[in-house]
């Protein structure tokens, strides 16, 4: 059973609990065990408890020279492998130790994690990418969904290799795919409703890092695959909140939502931008794709107004560019 004592008297308890739980890991490594169901179980269920125990635990575990590297060569790929040969199990501890490692108080857990994830092979993201391509294929399940999309946000997240390779394989086109999958799922309440809003900003949070590394080349893309549109439809699930929705988390969600907006906006200077986006504008107005944000809150109103006039201006302006002008003599 896992020690869990804090205090000054109990430093060596924490320090044995942990050598205990790595002792274990790498056994498991040793004898190729990871790979059973029932082992991997107990290795993350063990972990699970470390790292929602008090933070001194954590700092122990950071301190440990390849205990990062070894848990998530362990618990959290062999957990990445198995939901996508076998989604939907229950058997998903492997992911909730990758999230709570990442959410421990420590403050060196970034580093750490980067360092791990950068050297995992390149062909994990491509088997992401594959069951990601199989979901926009096919009728979604948001819990299956869930299992993949959290392994797509680590490796984006915390490796510059993976997201080198998520841009060479059009993982952008599939990020659009899902939003808009999502978007049209019908009326949703629970668990299922807060599954589909989360999932919605991790696809935003990555659309939007396609515009800081791709610019107007993305934005046009987006556009033209009526991303708009779609981010129009999803205003009542991401700014709508329920009685149930804290409000630091509802926060998170339409941060990656202003922030796509934004870009469109900054990179509406772009003739080639400003073209396509002039005509989404004005088609989703024609067809009444802006009714939800009525009922939307100021903060959003204010960005959509302020983006519909950017454009205005920018339309104004180029037909100013256009009138000829005499250079005095």
């Amino acid at each position: 059973m896992l020690c869990v004592e804090s205090g000054p008297r109990h430093g060596h308890g924490i320090r044995s609990c942990w050598t205990t739980a790595l002792d274990r890991l790498h056994t498991a490594k040793a004898e190729k065990l990871s790979r059973t169901s029932s082992i991997r179980t107990a290795q993350a269920t063990y972990l699970f408890a470390v790292f929602t125990s008090p933070r001194r635990i954590c700092d122990v575990i950071y301190n440990t020279p390849g205990a990062v590297s070894l848990v998530v060569e362990l618990l959290w790929v062999r957990s990445i492998e198995k939901d996508i040969l076998n989604p939907g199990s229950d058997d998903i501890t492997g992911q909730h130790v990758i999230w709570h490692f990442k959410a421990s108080c420590s403050k060196d857990s970034n580093r750490y994690l980067k360092n791990a994830i950068q050297t995992l092979d390149s062909e994990l993201g491509t088997k992401v990418l594959q069951s990601l391509n199989t979901h926009a294929r096919k009728k979604l399940n948001l819990r299956k969904l869930h299992e993949v999309t959290i392994s797509f946000y680590f490796l984006r997240k915390y490796s510059r290799k993976f997201r080198f390779l998520f841009l060479s394989l059009h993982a952008m086109n599939l990020a659009i795919t899902l939003f808009r999958k999502l978007v049209l799922l019908p009326a949703l309440s629970g668990d299922e409703a807060h599954s589909r809003k989360f999932r919605c900003a991790e696809y935003l949070m990555y659309l939007s890092y396609m515009v800081d590394e791709r610019g107007h080349t993305a934005i046009i893309e987006m556009l033209r695959s009526r991303l708009l549109f779609a981010m129009m439809e999803a205003v009542p699930y991401i700014f709508l909140q329920s009685h149930s929705d804290p409000e630091h988390l509802a926060n998170e969600v339409q941060k990656p939502y202003f922030r796509l907006l934004d870009g469109f906006g900054l990179q509406a200077i772009d003739p080639s931008v400003l073209k396509v986006l002039s005509k989404s504008i004005s088609a989703i107005e024609k067809e009444g794709f802006d009714r939800p944000i009525e009922k939307a809150p100021e903060s959003m109103k204010r960005r959509w107004a302020a983006l519909k006039q950017k454009v205005q201006d920018l339309i104004g302006y180029k037909e100013i560019w256009k009138q000829p002008t005499e250079i005095p003599r």
